[in-house]
This record gives C-alpha cells, sequence and structure tokens, in this order.
C-alpha cells in the first residue's frame, strides 16, 4: 500500500480535494473529508512511533481502538469473514489436511525400544474371540504338585515347594495389608479426602481471586475507555471544527486568488 508518507499525503490530497468540490455540500461530504485527514495523521503517528522504536529495536504496534466505546458495523462482520474465506482459499492445504501429517500408531518405530514392540504385538496377537495370546499367565498361582514322572523328581518337588512358599507368602503380605486397611483405612481415607479438599479450597481461592481482578481491570478498563471516548469525541468535533474552517479560509483565499489574477 506504499510508506506511511506517501499514504499520508496521498489522504490529505483527498481530503482537500473533497473539501474544495464539495463545498457547501453537508456535513457527509465534510466527514469523508474528515476521515480521510484522520486515516492520514493515523499514518504520520505510526510512522513516527515506528521509526522510534526501531531506532530502540523495538517491536511496534500501534493500537488506536477502544472495544467498550467503538461501535462497528455489522457488515464489516460479513466483510471479515470473506477475507478469512479467500485467504484460506489461498492455502496449500485444507484444514482436515493437517492431521495427515501426523505418523500413525501402526507406523510407531520401536527401535528404540524393543520392550514396547513386544508388548504391542502380545496385545496386538490377542485381538479377536477366542485368542489367548494376550491374556494374562496365572499358572504361577496354581498350587499343583508333580505328577506323572515329575512325581519322582526332587527338582520338580522343589520347584512346587518354593511356588508354595512364594505364594503362602503372598496371601500372609495381603492378610497384613488387610489388617492395615481395617485399622487405620477409614483414617487414612479421611486424611487424604480432607488434603483434596484443601488443596481445592486453595485452588478455588486463587480462581475467585484472579476472577475478581480480572473483573475489576476490565471494570476499569471500561470507565477509562468511556471517558477517554467522551474526551476523543469532544477533541474530534472540534478538530473537525478546526479542519472544516481552514477549509473555508483556504477555499476563500483560493478565490480572491481567482479575481486577483482574472483583473
Amino acid at each position: 500500500r506504499g510508506a506511511p508518507a506517501e499514504r499520508r499525503a496521498r489522504a490529505k490530497s483527498a481530503a482537500m480535494q473533497v473539501e474544495y468540490s464539495n463545498e457547501g455540500g453537508g456535513e457527509a461530504s465534510h466527514r469523508s473529508a474528515s476521515v480521510l485527514l484522520m486515516e492520514a495523521q493515523q499514518a504520520e503517528a505510526a510512522e513516527s512511533l515506528g521509526a522510534h522504536a526501531s531506532r530502540r529495536g523495538e517491536g511496534f504496534c500501534l493500537v488506536d481502538s477502544l472495544p467498550y466505546v467503538d461501535r462497528v458495523d455489522e457488515a464489516l462482520r460479513s466483510q471479515a469473514e470473506e477475507l478469512i474465506e479467500a485467504e484460506l482459499q489461498t492455502l496449500p492445504k485444507g484444514p482436515s489436511d493437517y492431521l495427515r501429517e501426523l505418523p500413525r500408531a501402526e507406523d510407531f518405530d520401536f527401535g528404540k525400544c524393543p520392550l514396547s514392540e513386544e508388548a504391542y504385538n502380545r496385545a496386538g496377537g490377542g485381538v479377536g474371540a477366542g485368542s489367548t495370546a494376550g491374556a494374562l499367565d496365572v499358572s504361577r498361582y496354581a498350587l499343583e504338585e508333580p505328577a506323572g514322572k515329575d512325581a519322582k523328581s526332587a527338582a520338580a518337588w522343589r520347584d512346587a515347594i518354593a511356588n508354595a512358599s512364594s505364594q503362602l507368602e503372598h496371601q500372609q503380605v495381603r492378610v497384613e495389608n488387610l489388617e492395615l486397611l481395617l485399622q487405620s483405612g477409614a483414617a487414612v481415607w479421611r486424611a487424604a479426602n480432607a488434603q483434596v479438599e484443601g488443596l481445592c479450597g486453595r485452588v478455588e481461592s486463587m480462581a475467585g481471586g484472579l476472577g475478581k481482578e480480572a473483573e475489576a481491570l476490565n471494570r476499569e478498563r471500561k470507565l477509562h475507555q468511556f471517558a477517554s471516548g467522551n474526551k476523543i469525541h469532544s477533541l474530534e468535533q472540534a478538530w473537525y471544527g478546526q479542519v472544516h474552517k481552514n477549509t473555508e479560509v483556504q477555499a476563500a483565499c483560493n478565490r480572491l486568488e481567482g479575481e486577483l489574477q482574472r483583473t
């Protein structure tokens, strides 16, 4: 769209042309000129502030809107949606194409974790009716004495005794856990619930405090913007009156110059 200085010059020139061509044309024509001059002043301010920020090595963004005060035409919403849709049409891919770039689960590389690959294959092989590949192995929990040819094997009997000892120890541990649960389980549960309730209370208190701070900030911002909006409106009216007077004076000077040249 050109440099800010060029936009400023074009806007001022167009504004003066509108004032000269619509002299006496009413408030609408003068309003269009004032809008052009306002855009010129905004471009000048952006150029000045942007140059100052660039000298300090900072980014610059001119914010010239008051959301609580400015009135936005509903027609602008449809225009914005049309611009967004036009921008989407220029993209190389649609929104549904972004997920296609992600790898599929079956294409996952298990090279760095063979145990995960083994577990994945075992679980995948157990899918289907009647399949036992993914079932848990519970044979070690069974207490069976050696039978058949192993009935006379000392090694088989030692393995059976070791298995029975481990099962007995496991049952004793379960009994101890149940006794501990009966003795102090309720108290531990109440303490855990109290801890969770305290944590929830602190989080709710923090959330309530942040909500109040946000509400106070929005209220202060709204009041400040209303006050600034009234001030801006009064200054805009004064500025518009001065611009209108200046254009009238300039037009009168041009008429006098034309009369002097004709005489």
